[in-house]
């Protein structure tokens, strides 16, 4: 349960990071965000995989797809994997 909380957390912080980069550069296409344990204050590390597509028809705005792993080199891991749609 405490490892599925936190991955909600991240996937939140994922899309502010997303809208932050697309923001500030139309282009931005994603990335690999790796997170330290330190910098999360955990114990463990995680990863948010973060995908942005165009969304047909609509100029000023992007899908962006987004798979947290928390932690992502453990089987005993929680995962969130969710779209959404940020306005530029």
């Amino acid at each position: 349960n405490e490892l599925r909380i936190q991955s909600e957390w991240l996937f939140q912080s994922a899309v502010a990071r997303a809208s932050t980069e697309l923001r500030s550069n139309a282009e931005y296409a994603g990335e690999e965000w790796k997170m330290t344990a330190e910098s999360l204050g955990q114990t463990s590390d995680a990863v948010a995989k973060i995908l942005v597509e165009p969304v047909d028809g609509k100029t000023n705005q992007r899908r962006v797809a987004i798979t947290v792993l928390y932690p992502p080199d453990n089987t005993e891991r929680a995962t969130v994997s969710r779209s959404v749609t940020i306005s530029l």
